[in-house]
């Protein structure tokens, strides 16, 4: 039954979070039992963390992941419910987090990591909600001592919980296939020169957040190109340099434009994606160039030292809307800033064309400030500082 008084409704969240944290303290653990738990699907840091241990050398340990959807999980993975993940966690030695959690607190003898999924430039968790209880877990990822304040800021936790270590998911970035090889899986086997365009969500699908402006100019959803006719100005340009524009949609993210009618522009919402069957970090990885916003994504990409063009014409929408965690979110955002049209035409032609590259320093400084010394080593460096050991 929906319980409507959402006043009573957190009072009993937080009896039932109470009686279960309770009974967490008592019940055993088993020290080799590893539960993963997401309810977004296996993807990002839970899979890339899934994926080196199902790999053969922690076959020591049992892995089990409660999940609503299965796709990608190794075949030496237990799967359950998420429902029945809620028993498994009080048994488990071991709990990764990546979307959603248990609301149950840790026992001092267990390990939970809170992987979450990226370093936030806009406003989440307790930033946008203070009085929310987040913090479930005993350790929070963070690849750097300035990005585990933020993290410190998003879940309300202590900051001995702050785990040092760079995102397992980037690990991928750096097993990218050639730019050419990428394009073919994309469909466009025509193509050598690949951006790709990683907006952040404005609409979320589920929870009817609305963070911008930006969707009442623009008919295709998408910042600075708000029309079919935008879209094949900017087709003609790359189809001129054999370069594919390659827009990966937010999973959260609803209402863009179809791209059938483009032949070197490929727009994917988060489900056409999965069909491929490949990391999306590692199609990352491939591209030669990044256009984004306020995506966490691209901190990540900094670890490559390539172009990022950043489309934010709705910044002041999103900052009366969200917010951000830097008071003036534009320094943060290490290359070109585009407002208009002539500006992206300009710029994506400058990137085609190869003219000189102005902002590594600038690059460079952004990232140490939020990634630290991230390798492509993140996901064994992690398991080894939690006692994960191999067989």
């Amino acid at each position: 039954m929906l319980i409507k008084n959402k006043a009573f409704r957190d009072f009993l969240s937080r009896c039932i979070t109470k009686y279960f944290s309770g009974l967490n303290r008592l019940i055993p653990k088993n020290p080799n039992q590893v539960l993963f738990y997401t309810n977004t699907g296996i993807k990002d840091n839970l899979k890339a963390v899934m994926d080196v241990m199902a790999a053969g050398e922690y076959d020591n340990y049992k892995l089990i992941c409660s999940c609503n959807d299965t796709n990608g999980l190794p075949t030496s993975v237990k799967s359950i419910s998420n429902p029945a993940g809620l028993f498994a966690f009080l048994r488990s030695g071991y709990v990764f987090y990546f979307n959603g959690k248990i609301p149950i607190k840790p026992s001092p003898k267990q390990t939970v990591v809170n992987l979450w999924h990226g370093i936030p430039l806009k406003k989440i968790g307790q930033m946008l909600y203070p009085d929310m209880d987040l913090d479930f877990a005993t350790h929070y990822l963070a690849p750097s001592a300035y990005s585990g304040q933020l993290i410190q800021q998003v879940f309300g936790c202590a900051e001995n919980k702050i785990l040092i270590n760079g995102l397992p998911r980037c690990d991928n970035l750096f097993l990218a296939p050639p730019t050419r090889n990428a394009c073919i899986l994309l469909g466009h086997s025509d193509c050598s020169y690949l951006i790709g365009w990683m907006p952040t969500f404005r609409n979320a699908e589920v929870s009817k957040i609305c963070d911008s402006d930006l969707k009442k100019r623009s008919a295709t959803g998408l910042p600075i190109l708000h029309t079919t006719e935008d879209l094949s100005r900017c087709n003609e340009l790359l189809k001129k340099h054999h370069a594919l524009l390659w827009i990966k949609l937010h999973p959260n993210e609803i209402g863009l434009v179809s791209n059938k009618d483009f032949s070197n522009i490929l727009i994917q919402t988060d489900a056409e994606f999965q069909i491929l069957h490949t990391d999306f970090y590692r199609m990352l990885g491939s591209c030669n160039a990044l256009i984004t916003d306020y995506s966490s994504v691209y901190f990540d990409y900094l670890l490559l030292n390539r172009p990022i063009l950043f489309a934010v014409e709705d910044i002041d929408s999103y900052t009366q809307n969200r917010g951000f965690t830097a008071d003036d979110p534009i320094t943060q955002m290490p290359g070109v800033i585009l407002n208009n049209q002539e500006q992206f035409y300009d710029n994506i032609s400058d990137i085609l064309s190869g003219k000189p590259d102005i902002y590594e320093e600038q690059r460079n400084a952004v990232r140490e400030k939020y990634c630290g010394q991230t390798d492509s080593q993140a996901t064994k460096t992690l398991l080894k500082k939690i006692n994960l050991k191999g067989a």
